[in-house]
């Protein structure tokens, strides 16, 4: 039986009673080794797992970042975009009900949802995916100068 666990830098103390001993040991959490009684001691090799964590740093220019969005992607999302306002238009304005949209298009009530929130995107959102653009972010307007 089990008696206690200490968990140490190196390793795992593992304090055992006796098998049917019901006696209780005296162990000093500073020192393993010191046992009463029937009690064992099992130190079991341990490295605590450390993660790995990678830092993503933005690259110099900006400009190198922003990147157009692919036809295909863009036409799926921009189509999406349709689709749920379509749908949330039926819902509010014809009162057809979510489960009767699932049925009619062959989906599942929970896809009917989800896409059904994509009707509330914000405005700038869906501008830049009908624009192509990765970010929302107003463009840079070049400083300039005066004629000279």
């Amino acid at each position: 039986m089990i008696a206690k666990v200490v968990v140490r830098r190196n390793h795992l103390a593992i304090h055992l009673n006796a098998a049917g001993g019901h006696g209780h040991s005296s162990i000093d959490s500073g020192d393993e080794q010191q046992l009463c009684g029937d009690a064992k001691l099992l130190l079991v090799p341990w490295k605590k797992a450390s993660i790995a964590r990678e830092i993503i740093r933005p690259q110099a220019d900006p400009a190198q970042r922003e990147k157009p969005i692919k036809v295909g992607p863009r036409v799926a999302l921009i189509q999406s975009i349709g689709l749920c306002r379509y749908r949330l238009q039926m819902v509010i304005y014809e009162g057809v009900t979510v489960e009767a949209i699932a049925a009619d298009h062959g989906c599942e009530i929970r896809m009917v949802n989800m896409t059904i929130s994509l009707a509330f995107l914000s405005p700038s959102i869906v501008t830049a995916a009908v624009e192509g653009q990765t970010s929302t972010r107003p463009k840079r307007q070049e400083a300039k100068g005066p004629a000279g």
